[in-house]
């Protein structure tokens, strides 16, 4: 990989970062997501999650969907998980 190249991607992972914030995410294969720096449920329904997560709306897209546990800043999103979407 080229000087030039490892520099965007570095420069790439810096603008995730800053639209994370502290956000953090883990994921246990396709059936468990948990997001800790959460800022609110957006929307929510068995084929849709989405949440505020500093400045970055991140969406979750499956079948089954259910938020099975949530804190003031945390959330699991538990069932068959197809699709991840950060927006900013």
């Amino acid at each position: 990989m080229g000087e030039k190249n490892r520099k965007e991607k570095l420069g790439s992972l810096s603008l995730l970062q800053n639209a994370i914030g502290n956000a953090h995410l883990e994921f246990f294969g396709n059936r468990k997501a948990i997001v800790e720096g959460c800022q609110g449920i957006l929307e929510y329904d068995s084929d849709v999650v989405r949440v505020k997560a500093g400045r970055l709306i991140i969406r979750f897209s499956g079948r089954g969907l259910i938020i099975k546990c949530m804190t003031a800043d945390s959330l699991v999103v538990e069932g068959f998980l197809t699709g991840l979407e950060f927006m900013v």
